[in-house]
């Protein structure tokens, strides 16, 4: 963390763990509530039958389907390619069931657009739906997600939250860990949650040949929803399935604002700058107060992103325009190093200011 928080709220006591492993978070200042986020699919009902369903996204009614759901552009940049691997071997397949599956793309909202080039026609019984530059904000796409998500047979995708949205609905999930996919899925934290936290809700498969067993294995009735079920519980609702998480939220939000305001500590906070070229001007302090360290872009433009400290009043945060200002502020202000570009040296603004400010504190 760039800083220390007082209090973090977590879904899980998985990520209790984490926060008090990897950032120093005291144990009991990380409170589990849940994943509100996902408290709306828990009483989600299909709004259209199986049958309207699958002739409106253009699927053959009477063969079960795969919906295939897509990721992020920093997940899976170059997706298309490997799900028409995917699609091949699923084709290939000497089981029946499987070789006749329909298939229902759905591309992830913002990253849409790379689904053009998939070659449909190459392939009978396979549908990209929604409608590839669909309005995620539309109040059709959740109802139209779940949808996909309750009739299909099984669940494929490369590492996306829908994936936990199909573990809420009850559909058996499966992934592939391709090589061009390494940094997304080993690469990360949560995918090692997804995969083998209570069991895993995720069957993760080394090579295409292995899913296709897998997903064969599934289609006859060999899993069991009750991995999913003990994953969901533990992963987003640790206080009950039946229990919704954003009331856990709000009382924790309300008990931690009840608590006695913390001590300032020499921690800083980064607002994002508005800018990729940023040029640091200096830094302000009087003779009892270290106020705030100023960084920003061209001056008269007045775009300026602050380093402040916390437990420091708001009023504090005097702005450090023009230099030639300097003697406004008195002898405190000291020039900073020569123009940095943001996007090259953000490792080195965070540490340059918390340097800087835990000088202002000793100083203090």
């Amino acid at each position: 963390m760039l800083f220390r928080s007082d209090h973090v709220l977590v879904w899980n006591e998985a990520q209790r763990d984490e926060a008090v492993a990897l950032h120093g978070v005291r144990a009991d200042r990380v409170h589990v509530t849940g994943a509100h986020l996902f408290d709306g699919w828990f009483a989600m009902r299909p709004s259209r039958t199986r049958e309207v369903f699958c002739r409106e996204v253009g699927l053959d009614p009477d063969r079960p389907f795969v919906l295939y759901v897509g990721s992020s552009i920093f997940i899976a940049p170059e997706e298309v390619p490997f799900a028409e691997r995917w699609l091949s071997h699923l084709r290939e397949c000497a089981d029946p069931t499987v070789a006749s599956l329909g298939v229902l793309f759905r591309p992830h909202p913002a990253n849409s657009r790379q689904w053009r080039a998939l070659d449909r026609e190459a392939f009978p019984n396979v549908a990209v739906w929604p409608s590839i530059g669909t309005d995620p904000n539309a109040a059709s796409f959740r109802t139209d997600f779940f949808d996909s998500l309750y009739h299909c047979a099984a669940v494929v995708g490369v590492n996306t939250s829908a994936q936990l949205e199909a573990g809420i609905v009850g559909r058996p999930v499966f992934t592939v860990e391709a090589p061009e996919f390494a940094h997304a899925q080993a690469g990360t934290l949560h995918f090692k949650h997804l995969v083998s936290h209570e069991g895993g809700l995720v069957r993760s498969a080394q090579s295409l040949d292995e899913h296709v067993r897998q997903l064969a294995d599934a289609l006859h009735g060999g899993t069991s929803a009750e991995t999913s079920r003990r994953f969901v519980q533990s992963f987003l609702r640790p206080r009950g399935l039946d229990r919704a998480a954003a009331p856990a939220f709000v009382e924790a939000v309300e008990a931690i604002g009840h608590l006695p305001r913390p001590l300032a500590r020499g921690f800083v906070a980064l607002r994002k700058l508005r800018h990729q070229a940023a040029q640091p001007f200096g830094v302000v302090m009087n003779d009892q107060w270290p106020v705030c360290v100023h960084y920003g872009v061209i001056p008269r433009r007045h775009h300026l992103a602050v380093f402040h400290l916390r437990g420091i009043p708001r009023r504090r945060h005097i702005p450090l325009w023009p230099l030639k200002h300097r003697e406004h502020f008195g002898a405190g202000i000291e020039r900073a190093p020569n123009r940095i570009k943001s996007e090259e040296h953000t490792s080195e603004l965070q540490s340059l200011a918390y340097l800087v400010c835990r000088l202002l504190l000793e100083k203090k």
